[in-house]
């Protein structure tokens, strides 16, 4: 996906494999992942929730109402944007791998050699939660 996006040429999996061998005890793969199943049934569940409170909010309680239509509105937006990704990963409660980084740890040094997200799960911000797993798991070894 970020060959196609950024139109550069990437290694094929036999190169990746090779740094992972060379590399046993230094390379690291790793991902983020997202249980969209999970995430859908959580906004349903939140949308109940919602609609529930505007019918229980009196019409005078206008900031409140516009405040909670909004929300309504967002996860009505998530719900949908759940559904595209269902037609194409099906509707099974499963992680899907949205974004990941290879690191070859070498001597007192890591190095991320290949950052990678799935372009459609942008909005999750997927590219930060290897790098924060990353960066956490040298804090504090002399790793630099």
């Amino acid at each position: 996906m970020t060959k196609s996006r950024k139109g550069v040429p990437l290694r094929d999996k036999g190169y990746f494999k090779t740094l992972l061998e060379n590399y046993p005890e230094g390379g690291v793969i790793f991902l983020a992942t997202c249980n969209v199943y999970k995430l859908n049934e959580d906004a349903k569940i939140k949308k109940g929730k919602l609609e529930k409170e505007i019918a229980q909010t009196c019409e005078n309680a206008k900031k409140k109402l516009h405040r909670l239509e909004d929300q309504l509105r967002s996860v009505d937006k998530d719900i949908k944007e759940f559904k595209e990704i269902f037609s194409e990963f099906g509707q099974e409660n499963k992680d899907i791998a949205i974004a990941g980084i290879l690191s070859i740890q070498y001597g007192n040094t890591c190095e991320m050699l290949y950052a990678g997200m799935d372009e459609r799960f942008k909005k999750f911000m997927p590219q930060f939660e290897p790098l924060i797993t990353e960066v956490t798991r040298f804090l504090g070894t002399g790793f630099y």
